[in-house]
């Protein structure tokens, strides 16, 4: 009877550290991923929230990424995209070259490119010619100075 005891304690002991073990928070990395070269990325012209294709580069330089994250022996478990057909490309051929399809992709418009309004679609150097450079650089690299808002015609 005395050895059971020291059996169940030593067993809810193990149960105990076992499971501190398994709730111990884990190192956790966030591998950042920005999505290849698009089509308007090529031609230099403002893209934000218009759904645009990867060129052949970008579909290169996508799966070579993950190449580069297979060769780090990174590993993942799970994989966030935004909603735009680029970034979510750019997700798929990387995992590919992993070898992890299987992953589960979560997908959020929150993490669409920032929304360029009146400007998307027209090349930066158009924009600069009718506005000035100076103002370019603003709209592109602040946060809280916005580019004009889309005009519906």
């Amino acid at each position: 009877m005395k050895n059971l005891k020291r059996l169940l304690g030593a067993l809810a002991l193990l149960a105990v550290l076992a499971a501190s073990a398994w709730a111990a928070p884990k190192n956790v990395t966030l591998v950042l991923l920005r999505h290849g070269e698009s089509e308007w990325n090529l031609e230099d012209r403002f893209t934000g929230w218009s759904d645009v294709c990867l060129t052949r580069k970008g579909v290169k330089g996508a799966f070579n990424a993950g190449i580069a994250m297979k060769n780090a022996d990174l590993t993942f478990d799970v994989v966030h995209t935004s909603l735009l057909s680029r970034a979510i490309a750019t997700a798929w051929l990387a995992m590919s070259a992993l070898d992890c399809r299987w992953l589960p992709v979560e997908k959020f418009w929150r993490l669409n490119e920032r929304c360029y309004g009146d400007l998307e679609g027209k090349t930066r150097t158009e924009v600069a010619e009718a506005v000035g450079k100076e103002q370019v650089d603003i709209w592109r690299r602040s946060y809280d100075v916005p580019p004009p808002a889309l005009a519906y015609e």
